[in-house]
């Protein structure tokens, strides 16, 4: 079978247009072009990796390595003729055995041929994409480049983006403190398990750029508290607790989980009627034991988070009501203390009204004439 080469044309059509960098590359922005980048890049099937097509182009190292034990090599140059072959006849003179043996040759050349050139086409398009999407300010080459630049098909599409990072991609305190709330948020079950899994990827994959990068272990102890709070998944929980300490991957324990999640969703319990997310309600009318116990537990598992919930709040007003009755006391010593301190006054005493009758010593007395 002969492989077809993928023209120019074609890869840059699947590229399409990238997230734009301006009006300055950030972390963020280029994080998300660099993602989109690589969804559009395992579309397109590869001799490397059948599942991760051409993204190894572009992805990070250490990302690539977690999805494939195989780093992503660049495919090599088979040169723009095939070295000749000697046909050597055979003793009765036929050639046929070693005209066979170059076209054998031939066509792992073509081979070899059709795959470097649809990888030098993909890594063509890439680069006139970058050079569309980052501002030509910030086209910046090394130390010895003056001014702006445009990058050129020799330069490596993974060597651009990580040079983007180093120079302008550094994550700032409230990028780095919003990942970590991220990480460390609860699950809602209500949302497919598949929902917890991506967000703590990609918290993972931040971290690992953004640095200190969290660890394996780290997130799939994230994942096993986020899946204990919910108090759904018990039996899930003990049977990974007897897992071999060789078998707790992340990538067994996504697979276990799931399998869990799916199990539950088949006896009925779905995903609404759970803890503290959603009424308790039975759609169906089976009335098996499972489904009863099921249903049973529900209503338990609400019941007790609506006691919880309740006491929390009888709690609440018992202190706030003891805060009063101190604040009160409180008061009412100083009032007392106030009182006390007073200087001692007399008794109020109305004053005497002047009396209306004149005294005797206040009426002339009448002059006495002399004769």
């Amino acid at each position: 079978m002969v492989l077809q080469t993928t023209t120019y044309e074609e890869a840059r059509l699947k590229i399409g247009t990238l997230p734009s960098l301006a009006p300055r590359p950030t972390f963020q922005n280029i994080r998300l072009m660099e993602a989109d980048l690589v969804n559009k890049l395992i579309a397109i099937p590869s001799r490397q990796s059948a599942e991760l097509g051409y993204s190894g182009m572009v992805q990070h190292v250490d990302i690539y390595a977690l999805q494939t034990n195989t780093p992503w090599q660049n495919w090599a140059d088979p040169g723009i003729t095939r070295r000749g072959t000697r046909v050597n006849p055979n003793a009765d003179g036929s050639t046929n055995t070693a005209a066979a043996i170059v076209r054998d040759k031939q066509a792992i050349y073509d081979a070899n041929r059709a795959v470097y050139d649809t990888q030098e086409n993909i890594c063509c398009a890439i680069i006139n994409s970058l050079n569309e999407v980052v501002p030509k300010n910030y086209r910046r080459g090394g130390a010895n480049t003056m001014g702006a630049r445009v990058y050129r098909a020799t330069d490596e599409p993974r060597e651009i983006i990580q040079k983007l990072r180093d120079t302008y991609g550094k994550p700032t305190p409230a990028e780095k403190s919003a990942n970590e709330a991220n990480f460390a948020a609860p699950w809602n079950p209500s949302e497919p398990i598949e929902e917890l899994y991506d967000r703590l990827e990609d918290c993972y994959l931040t971290a690992m750029l953004a640095k200190p990068a969290f660890t394996i272990e780290q997130m799939i102890d994230r994942a096993l508290r986020a899946i204990q709070q919910t108090g759904l998944y018990t039996t899930a929980v003990l049977e990974w607790n007897g897992f071999d300490l060789a078998n707790k991957t992340w990538p067994q324990f996504k697979e276990h989980f799931a399998e869990a999640y799916e199990i539950r969703c088949a006896t009925g319990a779905g995903t609404a009627a759970t803890h503290g997310y959603a009424n308790n309600t039975i759609d169906d009318d089976d009335d098996s034991i499972d489904t009863i116990k099921d249903s049973l537990n529900n209503i338990q598992l609400a019941n007790n988070a609506n006691a919880q919930n309740m006491n929390e709040n009888i709690s609440a007003i018992t202190q706030e009501t003891s805060a009063l009755r101190a604040s009160l006391l409180a008061t009412q010593q100083q009032l007392a203390m106030l009182a006390q301190s007073q200087p001692y006054a007399a008794p109020f005493q109305w004053p005497q009204q002047p009396s209306l009758r004149p005294s005797l010593s206040s009426i002339q007395q009448p002059t006495q004439l002399h004769i």
